[in-house]
C-alpha cells in the first residue's frame, strides 16, 4: 500500500493570496515539507482560526493526522476539504487510503473511484485500487487497476511488484516472472522483489533460480531474515541440508524470534534423522507460538517415532486443529467433522451407549487402528463402524462391531464419537500396551480358495508391493524403482505383484520381465488382497496399506523402510510391536535402497531357498 500522497491541492479559497495568510501558508509548507508534522500542523490550525473553511489546511492537517496514524481524525479532515471543494481528486484518493487502514475496503473502493472520476490519469488513484480490490479477492479487476497506473507511470516499480503478485495469484506464473523483471530493471537493489520472485520460482520447482533470487535479495538487503530462511528452505530441497542449517541460523541471528525459520530448521533436522534437534525446534515454535497447529503436529510425528506415546499422542490430536489440517490434503482425507454429540477419548463412561468410530486417514492407518474397536466394544459399547469403501467387504466380519457403514453412507443415531487415530490416546497406548495379536483381520475362505485354484505350482510365493500412492506426501522417499529391485531377487520364487497402481517406467519393467505375476484386474477391493496374501508364503513391500493388511492378516511381512521412516515403525529396532509377523529393512543412508535389497536378498535365500539371480 501505498503513503499518502503529500501533494497539496491549492484551492483558490477567499482570502489566501495574501496578507498573513500567504505568509503562514508558505511557513506551514516550508515545514511540512522538511518533515516537522507537529510544528506544521500548528501553523495550520492558526490559518483555520483565520479561515474556518480553507482547503489547503484541511487537506494538510488531514494527512499530518493519517501520517500520525491517526485515521479517524484523518477522515473526519479530509471529510471537511472534500466538503468545502468536492470537485479535488487528491481529498478521495487520501481519504481512500486512511479507510484502508480502517479496513473499511468498500468505502475507500468508492472513493477512489470518485478520485478517478474527477482524475482519470491519477496514477496513484489507480495504484490504491488496485491493492484494495488485491485485499477484496477481485483479483482480475485488480490487475486492470495496476495495469492503469503503470501505463500512466511506466517507470513506477511498485506498481510493476503490486501487479506481479495479482499475476501469480491468478496463476499466470511466467507473465508475473516478466513483471518481476521489469520491477527490478527499474529498481535493481528492491528486494522485495528479488525475494517474492524467489518465492514463485521455488513454487515452480526452478530451484537454481529462486537460489539466485534469493541471493539478489540478500546482496541488496543483508539483514533480510526471510531471505535467508527461504535460501534455506531451497537449499534443503537442493539436498545441500548442511549450508539449509546455517541459513536458518542466520535468520534466527538477525529475528531470534522468527517461528518459520525454527519450524523449517526443524523440519530438516527431522528430515534427516536428527530427532532431539528437531523436538528442540518444534517446542521452540510452540513457545512462539502456542496455537501453531503445525509445530505441535511434528513433535507429536517426532515423540511417536522416539517411542514416547505419552507425550506424543496428545500432541497428535493437533492434526485437528486450525489451518495445518487443510495443508495435510495428501496424507488426511477429509476436512474436520462436525458431529452431532460429544467427541470421546477416553474420558467418559461407554457402557450402554452407541460409540460411532470412523476412518479419517489412509487405508494403512485404518487397517493398523481398527485392531481397537473391540476394546471399545469390552467397554460395553456398540460400536457403528465407518470405513472407506474398498474395505468394507474385508472388515465386515471384524470382531466389536454391531453396525458397519461406508463413508458416505447416512449415519445413524450415536451417543459418542472418535476418529480411528485417536484410539490409542483414548486406551493410553504405550510401546509396550499396544494390542498385538497374530492375525486380527482374515481373508475371505471363498476367495482365498479361488486364490489357491489360480496359484498352481510348488515352488515359495512372494507378494511384492515397490510403490505406494504417488500422490502421497511421502512417495519420493517410500517408494522403490521397481527397475532397482528385480535386480536383487532371487531366482527359484514365484513373484506376484500386489499393487493396483503401477507407473509407467514400472509398468515397461513388468512387461519386459516374466518373473513378476500382474493379477491387478482381479484386486478390485482389499477383501481380494487379502484372501491373496492368505495364499502366499511371503510379502515384500514398501511403507503402504499392503503392509498393513499383511501384518493385520498375521502373514509373514517384510517392510522396507527409508532412513527416517514413519512414526508408527519407532526406530532401530528389526521388528513392530504392532505387528508381531513382520520384520523392517531399514536404510543406513537416506535415499540408499542399496544396503536394504542386499539384506533382502540374502535372507530371501537363506530363510526360503532359492539363489541368486545370475548376472
Amino acid at each position: 500500500m501505498s503513503k499518502l500522497t503529500a501533494k497539496m491541492q491549492h484551492a483558490s479559497t477567499a482570502g489566501s493570496g495574501s496578507g498573513p495568510l500567504t505568509a503562514l501558508l508558505a511557513k506551514a509548507t516550508a515545514l511540512l515539507q522538511t518533515g516537522q508534522l507537529m510544528q506544521a500542523r500548528t501553523v495550520y490550525e492558526e490559518i483555520l482560526r483565520l479561515q474556518p473553511r480553507h482547503f489547503d489546511s484541511l487537506n494538510a492537517l488531514a494527512l499530518i493526522a493519517a501520517q500520525s496514524g491517526d485515521f479517524a481524525k484523518a477522515i473526519q479532515l479530509f471529510d471537511e476539504a472534500i466538503a468545502v471543494d468536492p470537485s479535488q481528486a487528491a481529498p478521495y484518493c487520501n481519504r481512500g487510503l486512511a479507510l484502508q487502514k480502517t479496513r473499511s475496503l468498500n468505502a475507500a473502493l468508492a472513493d477512489y473511484d470518485q478520485a478517478l472520476a474527477l482524475k482519470p490519469d491519477y496514477a496513484i488513484a489507480h495504484f490504491n485500487r488496485g491493492n484494495v480490490l488485491r485485499e477484496l479477492e477481485r483479483f482480475e479487476s485488480a490487475l486492470t487497476s495496476f495495469g492503469h497506473a503503470t501505463a500512466i507511470a511506466p517507470g513506477w516499480a511498485q506498481a510493476w511488484y503490486n501487479r506481479a503478485a495479482v499475476l501469480q495469484r491468478l496463476g499466470q506464473t511466467d507473465a508475473a516472472l516478466q513483471h518481476y523483471d521489469r520491477a527490478l530493471a527499474l529498481m535493481p537493489g528492491y528486494a522485495e522483489v528479488s525475494f517474492d520472485k524467489g518465492v514463485l520460482l521455488a513454487a515452480l520447482d526452478r530451484l537454481a533460480e529462486a537460489l539466485t533470487s534469493y541471493d539478489n535479495a540478500l546482496a541488496a538487503k543483508p539483514a533480510f531474515a526471510a531471505a535467508h530462511s527461504n535460501r534455506a528452505i531451497v537449499l534443503a530441497r537442493l539436498g545441500r541440508t548442511d549450508e539449509a542449517i546455517r541459513g536458518f541460523d542466520k535468520a534466527l541471528s538477525l529475528l531470534p524470534d522468527f517461528a518459520d525459520a525454527h519450524y523449517n530448521k526443524g523440519k530438516v533436522h527431522h528430515e534427516r534423522g536428527s530427532l532431539d534437534s528437531a523436538l528442540a525446534s518444534y517446542t521452540r515454535v510452540i513457545e512462539i507460538d502456542p496455537n501453531c497447529a503445525e509445530a505441535h503436529w511434528n513433535k507429536a510425528l517426532v515423540l511417536l517415532a522416539l517411542g514416547d506415546y505419552d507425550r506424543g499422542l496428545p500432541e497428535y490430536e493437533w492434526r485437528w486443529k486450525g489451518k495445518y489440517w487443510r495443508n495435510l490434503a495428501d496424507s488426511l482425507e477429509h476436512e474436520r467433522r462436525t458431529l452431532p454429540s460429544p467427541s470421546w477419548r477416553g474420558e467418559l463412561p461407554v457402557a450402554g451407549r452407541v460409540m460411532f468410530l470412523y476412518a479419517e486417514q489412509g487405508f494403512g492407518d485404518t487397517l493398523q487402528f481398527c485392531r481397537y474397536v473391540v476394546k471399545v466394544a469390552q467397554l460395553g459399547a456398540s460400536v457403528v463402524l465407518e470405513v472407506q469403501p474398498e474395505l468394507r467387504s474385508l472388515l465386515s466380519g471384524l470382531p466389536g462391531v454391531s453396525q458397519l457403514i461406508s463413508r458416505g453412507d447416512p449415519l445413524p443415531q450415536f451417543d459418542l464419537h472418535c476418529p480411528l487415530a485417536s484410539l490409542p490416546l483414548a486406551f493410553k497406548t504405550t510401546p509396550s500396551t499396544i494390542p498385538s495379536s497374530l492375525a486380527y483381520l482374515r481373508g475371505n475362505p471363498a476367495k482365498v480358495d479361488a486364490w489357491k485354484l489360480k496359484l498352481a505350482g510348488g515352488r515359495p510365493r512372494i507378494g511384492l508391493v515397490w510403490s505406494g500412492r504417488s500422490t502421497h506426501v511421502n512417495d519420493r522417499n517410500r517408494s522403490v524403482p521397481l527397475a532397482q529391485l528385480v535386480k536383487y531377487l532371487p531366482v527359484g520364487f514365484d513373484y506376484v505383484c500386489l499393487q493396483n497402481e503401477i507407473r509407467e517406467e514400472d509398468r515397461r519393467v513388468l512387461e519386459s520381465s516374466a518373473r513378476i505375476a500382474r493379477v491387478e484386474g482381479d484386486l478390485i477391493d482389499f477383501s481380494d488382497t487379502a484372501a491373496l496374501c492368505e495364499c502366499l508364503d511371503l510379502i515384500v513391500t514398501v511403507d503402504t496399506g499392503v503392509a498393513h493388511l499383511s501384518g493385520a492378516l498375521g502373514r509373514k511381512t517384510w517392510v522396507m523402510l527409508p532412513a527416517v521412516p514413519d512414526w508408527r515403525w519407532l526406530l532401530d529396532r528389526t521388528d513392530s510391536p504392532w505387528y508381531p509377523t513382520m520384520r523392517l529393512y531399514r536404510q543406513t543412508r537416506i535415499g540408499d535402497w542399496s544396503d536394504v535389497m542386499e539384506r533382502l536378498e540374502s535372507d530371501l535365500i537363506a530363510e526360503l531357498g532359492g539363489h541368486r539371480r545370475p548376472l
